[in-house]
C-alpha cells in the first residue's frame, strides 16, 4: 500500500520528521522516502528509538486517514531497525539509502531524486533537521560524498533484527494524540459524559494497535468501558 500519494504527502511527513526530532531529540543522518516504505538513519539520543518511531507513524496516520477519508492503522507492521556497529557500516547504510530510488529504477542519478537527504549534502538545499557533520567529516567534503555514493556496491540492508520491545511509546503516542486532538489528557476521560468518552475511545481503537487490556490500563478506565465504547 503506499503511504504517499502525492508530494504534499512527502512533505508532510517530513513536517512530522521535524516536530518529532524536536520534541524526543534524536540525529537524523541520512533518509529516503519510497512510495510504499522510509529508511532512516537515526543515532538515539534522549528517547528510545521505538519512541520515535511510535510517536511518527501515529502522527502521519493521523493525517493520511484524514485526508484520505480512511480509518485503521496505515502501518502494517513495526519498524524493523538495524544497529550500525562500525564507520564503514555507517557510511555503507547512508550509500543504501541514498541509493534506492536508483536501485528501485525511479532514477537514473540518485542526487536528481527529490527525497531522499542526497540533495541536501550536496548543497541543493537547506533542512535544518538532517545532522550532516557526521558523514560530511567521515568523507571530508560534499564531492566525497558524491563519489562513493556512485561507487559500484552490492549494498544490502535487508536482514533487519526487529525491535521486541512493542509496548514501549505507545502509551506516550496516545497522549500526545489526546492532547493534540482533544487537549484532554488521560485522566481527563472519566470526567467525560458516557456519549464523549465513548466516541474518543471509539477514535483511540482505530488509530493505535493496542489491546482493549492495554487501552483501559494506559487510560485508567475498566476494560468494560473500553470494551463498550
Amino acid at each position: 500500500m503506499a503511504l504517499f500519494h502525492d508530494d504534499k504527502d512527502r512533505y508532510r511527513y517530513c513536517e512530522i520528521l521535524d516536530k518529532t526530532k524536536r520534541k524526543y531529540g534524536f540525529a537524523l543522518y541520512a533518509y529516503c522516502l519510497m512510495d510504499n516504505h522510509v529508511h532512516l538513519l537515526v543515532k538515539e539520543e534522549k528517547s528510545p528509538i521505538s519512541v520515535v518511531m511510535k510517536s511518527i507513524g501515529v502522527r502521519y496516520s493521523m493525517y493520511f486517514n484524514n485526508k484520505y477519508g480512511r480509518v485503521g492503522h496505515l502501518f502494517q507492521n513495526r519498524f524493523r531497525s538495524q544497529a550500525i556497529n562500525s564507520e564503514h557500516h555507517l557510511l555503507t547504510c547512508a550509500r543504501y539509502i541514498h541509493n534506492n530510488p536508483l536501485k528501485a529504477g525511479i532514477t537514473t542519478k540518485p542526487e536528481d531524486y527529490s527525497w531522499t537527504s542526497l540533495p541536501t549534502y550536496l548543497g541543493k538545499r537547506q533542512e535544518p533537521f538532517l545532522d550532516q557533520a557526521l558523514l560530511l567529516g567521515v568523507h571530508g567534503s560534499p564531492r566525497e560524498l558524491k563519489q562513493f555514493t556512485d561507487t559500484d556496491n552490492e549494498d544490502s540492508f535487508m536482514d533487519f533484527g526487529e525491535d521486541s520491545d512493542e509496548e514501549e511509546g505507545v502509551s506516550g503516542a496516545i497522549e500526545d494524540y489526546l492532547r493534540e486532538q482533544f487537549g484532554l489528557k488521560t485522566r481527563d476521560l472519566g470526567f467525560l459524559t458516557k456519549e464523549s468518552r465513548d466516541a474518543v475511545i471509539a477514535l483511540l481503537k482505530s488509530n493505535f494497535n493496542v489491546s482493549e487490556r492495554e487501552l483501559a490500563e494506559i487510560l485508567n478506565l475498566s476494560k468494560d468501558k473500553i470494551h463498550r465504547a
